[in-house]
């Protein structure tokens, strides 16, 4: 099973206010209108991204899981080449 992780969000600040959160939320946004253009805005056109899209024609729900798996399972940009 997945952890996800809650962030500490200071009282004074709302969830949308800093950048780092709105983009998760159109990510998020995007796992479950369009599970390939998800994985790609976070990983490129890689191998994820050809599984994504392979896995949302066999079947929507199948996309946005994978989509899901990967985003929740990997850090975003250059970071996790490290």
């Amino acid at each position: 099973m997945i952890a996800i992780k809650k962030l500490p969000i200071p009282a004074n600040q709302s969830l949308f206010s800093n950048s780092y959160y709105r983009m998760d939320f159109i990510r998020l946004l995007f796992v479950f209108l369009l599970p390939p253009a998800a994985v790609a805005m976070q990983f490129g056109i890689d191998r994820h991204f050809w599984i994504s899209v392979i896995l949302t024609l066999l079947g929507f729900v199948p996309g946005v899981v994978y989509a899901i798996y990967v985003m929740a399972s990997r850090r975003p940009g250059l970071s996790r080449l490290g």
